[in-house]
């Protein structure tokens, strides 16, 4: 007599599992996690040793870490591209017929992929980070330039947070959204204009606006989390405020992805 065959685990930690070897098994997770090495290392080697060893001294003296994060921002949205493709994809080939047979509940494979993108955003980030720092302040010594004191408290927060935090939060909202938008590049572009919209017009809008809404769009709760924001500047929130803005939006965009996904077939 043939025993039953065991029904397939479909536990938060099998579906976690599931989601992170399709990650690993994207043909674009590979090219992507290059391109934003690439940008994030090269382009900050490029302008410290091109653009002026004296230029980045002054940026550090005055207690910046800018130097440090040149090519963080183009390296956070390629890495947003690469979230939204990751749950794009499943819609475009109809993979995810199949995920939703395996995991009829949909809210528990959501989670799965935002925890799959930001785990891989935040351990990567802060890789990436130590690398930068080791590069950049490794050429500023070569050249007989001052580097940072790595023993600064402010240092330490924002090397060890903010790209990886940045990538984080920005490739989650952008998983999120292509669950909505269905489309890797149109998730990209709602994310970008959900951090640079409300700050662009800031100017055309009166004080009280400039004062108030730009702080709590994503890129800027990232940049106070990470301590990176200048206290009391239009950008800076306490961090309990960012703690707060940073579930608010990650509540928003959850919702609106759980409702397409339960409202509307996979296709």
């Amino acid at each position: 007599m043939t025993a039953p065959v065991a029904p397939p685990r479909t536990g938060f930690g099998s579906t976690l599992a599931g989601e992170w070897r399709k990650f690993r098994a994207l043909s674009t997770t590979w090219v992507v996690l290059a391109v934003v090495v690439v940008l994030t290392l090269g382009v900050s080697a490029l302008i410290v040793l091109f653009g002026g060893g004296d230029d980045a001294t002054r940026v550090q003296a005055g207690g910046e870490y800018e130097v440090i994060f040149f090519g963080a921002g183009l390296g956070v949205w390629a890495f947003a591209f690469l979230s939204a493709h990751f749950v794009a994809v499943e819609f475009r080939t109809g993979l995810g017929e199949r995920t939703f047979v395996v995991t009829p509940r949909r809210t528990r494979v959501l989670l799965a992929k935002a925890v799959v993108v930001a785990g891989v955003g935040l351990v990567g980030g802060c890789a990436l980070s130590l690398a930068n720092v080791a590069l950049t302040q490794g050429v500023l010594a070569v050249g007989g330039h001052p580097t940072l004191d790595p023993t600064d408290p402010g240092l330490l927060r924002a090397v060890l947070l903010y790209i990886g935090l940045s990538a984080a939060v920005q490739g989650t909202i952008a998983a999120l959204v292509a669950v909505a938008v269905r489309n890797a590049f149109g998730a990209l572009i709602v994310t970008i204009m959900l951090t640079a919209l409300p700050v662009t017009v800031a100017q055309f809008l009166g004080e009280a606006y400039a004062q108030l809404v730009p702080r709590w769009v994503p890129g800027a709760v990232a940049e106070s989390l990470a301590g990176v924001s200048e206290p009391g500047s239009p950008g800076h929130l306490p961090l309990g405020s960012a703690l707060l803005g940073l579930a608010l939006w990650f509540a928003v965009a959850g919702a609106v992805s759980l409702h397409r996904l339960h409202h509307r077939d996979i296709r």
